[in-house]
């Protein structure tokens, strides 16, 4: 599901420099960049497709010996852990995108609040929360993941009202 949201905003950082190159566009090109760096990374470093791959192999093999391998390797990837690589750089690029909409006319100020708030949240959940799972982390990761959402929403009827006008 991240790398289906991940691929989605794709897009949506198009468009938003698009829409935002007349107020900073050095800063909003910078954002985009980053954001593309970011999911780059984020999309190789995924474990996803290998264990997409090795469920395929799984389903064909025929014999319980390469069953137990393929399971095997399967669980060295599980154990491995799923990369973050990149997130910290898309959480960025979006903040730096969201300071952008602050500055300029196009968005509403509250759009760009709501980018500004959900964006901080998260990177302080990768930086200081990541390596423990505790209540305070799962406290701000939620309001973090809200305001990313009200963020979406106000930016996507922004931007459909653009496209109309």
């Amino acid at each position: 599901m991240n790398l289906v949201g991940a691929a989605l905003l794709v897009p949506t950082i198009l468009a938003l420099y698009s829409a935002l190159r007349r107020s900073n566009e050095a800063f909003g090109a910078l954002g985009a960049i980053l954001f593309f760096m970011g999911i780059a990374v984020y999309i190789a470093s995924s474990r996803a497709f290998p264990m997409l791959y090795l469920s395929r192999q799984y389903a064909a093999a025929t014999t319980d010996p390469q069953r137990s391998l393929l399971t095997a390797a399967g669980q060295a990837l599980l154990a491995e852990g799923q990369s973050r690589s990149g997130v910290l750089l898309i959480e960025f690029a979006c903040l730096l995108i969201s300071t952008v909409m602050l500055k300029g006319k196009v968005f509403s100020k509250a759009s760009a609040w709501a980018g500004i708030l959900g964006n901080a949240l998260l990177i302080v959940v990768e930086i200081a929360f990541i390596p423990v799972a505790s209540s305070p982390a799962i406290v701000v990761a939620a309001c973090g993941g809200l305001s990313i959402m009200t963020w979406y929403l106000l930016v996507a009827r922004r931007l459909f009202q653009l496209a109309r006008a």
